[in-house]
């Protein structure tokens, strides 16, 4: 039958076309379209590699230079994940050295 519930099939329908949602994206199972996670070893490298850029910045925050890090090629080769770890450890060097210096790091 045809209606809103064909929607969550598999097949593309003319009246939930106009939806855009995942399931009615012809050609494409919700799996294809959904953004797949990465694997359990992928993840925890990359949460090894802030926690040990993290010791690094913690140990002396007004050292770090963003220039500083050693980005690994696993990271470097990918453009989306390299964004999200260099603005991660920015936050990170900035809340360090905000708490180490007790305050605001805009004051001269």
């Amino acid at each position: 039958p045809l209606g809103l519930r064909c929607c969550f099939c598999h097949l593309d329908h003319p009246l939930c076309s106009h939806l855009k949602l995942p399931a009615c994206v012809p050609g494409k199972s919700i799996m294809q379209v959904t953004k797949a996670r990465k694997g359990k070893n992928q993840r925890n490298r990359y949460k090894k590699l802030v926690e040990d850029i993290s010791k690094q910045i913690m140990f002396d925050p007004y050292a770090f230079t963003m220039t500083s890090v050693k980005v690994p090629s696993f990271v470097e080769s990918n453009p989306e994940l390299k964004t999200k770890f260099m603005v991660r450890i920015a936050t990170i060097a900035e809340n360090a050295r905000c708490q180490a210096g007790g305050g605001d790091l805009w004051k001269n």
